[in-house]
């Protein structure tokens, strides 16, 4: 190799390592950046996931009260129609009972257990059904 080729190649080969030099330079400033960044993102990760753990423990607590304050007022309502049957039950009785009285009364022969003209057949106060 003559002495002009030798200084041309040394001279593309020492901008060749110039450049490489920067690009590393270049590539350590950006690891750098990209190391500093995570760091930033692992740490605005743990305040969200500390933040959404709080928020889904006060909604747990939340939906906890709500199905224990649903479970009352069902309790509550299934107690109230208890009681409301009970009274419809003693209303039907009670009128039952007045027209078996007023009908053995007005019995033709007035002796109660005489056959009368015009019987009906009796009424179940369970099923309401002649």
């Amino acid at each position: 190799m003559d002495i002009e080729t030798r200084a041309y190649l040394d001279a593309a080969l020492g901008g060749l390592r110039q450049e490489i030099r920067a690009g590393t330079a270049e590539t350590a400033a950006l690891r750098q950046d990209l190391r500093a960044e995570t760091a930033a993102l692992r740490g605005e990760t743990a305040e969200l996931r500390q933040e959404l753990w709080a928020e889904t423990t006060g909604l747990r607590r939340e939906m906890g009260a709500l199905a224990e304050d649903l479970r009352r007022q069902m309790r509550e309502t299934a107690e109230e129609s208890r009681r409301h049957f009970d009274v419809v039950g003693e209303f039907i009785r009670s009128v039952a009972e007045g027209v078996v009285a007023n009908s053995s009364r007005g019995r033709p022969g007035g002796a109660p257990g005489a056959p009368a003209r015009h019987q009906r057949a009796p009424v179940s106060l369970t099923t309401l059904k002649p």
